[in-house]
């Protein structure tokens, strides 16, 4: 019943289902129908950006999976760490719980398992250039309000970004290094440098 309400969105019902199969799993000593509840849980709990609380319920399943031996159990639980740890940009991480189900899935050819980790790790491999490009532009932007425009270096990141686009300099005179002409041409450069950042 917890599955088909987390499929039709369902999730606050879905949780509750979750939790009282739990207890009624936890009463019987069905492990695996435990496993199986803590992970729904630590699945809902994440789509809430919950964190702490769904790697309790995370952590609780796949130690238990692990207990009772069941392999596909514990890939499944290993995913949802890892993607736990890619919303928390903890990539290094995430990418070492992929590589762990990934080997078990390999070994026991789990299709799902395999195709979800590949998927997962190409997000992974996405955020991490998108990280790169940010903190590159954000260098470059450095550069330009610090050596361009004469902002000091201990300004606010924001402070970069806004001068960078113009926004601040509409109540201060440009830099007295540079030509208007040739003040004006940085100026418009860095605005179409940013405009492109923006809309990728």
């Amino acid at each position: 019943l917890a599955e088909v309400q987390r499929l039709q969105s369902k999730n606050a019902e879905a949780e509750l289902s979750f939790i009282q199969a739990l207890a009624m799993h936890e009463s019987l000593g069905d492990e695996l129908g435990r496993a199986n509840a803590l992970r729904g849980i630590g699945d809902l709990r994440q789509a809430r950006s919950e964190y702490v609380e769904a790697e309790t319920a995370h952590t609780q399943a796949l130690s238990i999976y692990e207990n009772i031996g069941n392999e596909r159990g514990r890939v499944n639980a290993t995913i949802g760490l890892a993607e736990l740890r890619f919303h928390q940009t903890r990539y290094a991480e995430a990418r070492a719980l992929i590589k762990v189900a990934t080997g078990i899935s390999s070994r026991m050819h789990y299709s799902w398992g395999t195709q979800t980790s590949r998927r997962l790790s190409d997000k992974i491999s996405g955020a991490e250039r998108r990280e790169t490009t940010d903190t590159n532009m954000l260098n470059m932007l450095r550069h330009w309000t610090t050596r361009i425009f004469k902002v000091p270096a201990a300004q606010k990141d924001e402070d970069v970004y806004m001068c960078a686009m113009g926004e601040s300099f509409k109540s201060r005179p440009l830099c007295k290094c540079l030509t208007t002409s040739e003040s004006t041409a940085a100026h418009t450069d860095a605005q179409g440098q940013m405009y492109q950042w923006f809309m990728r």
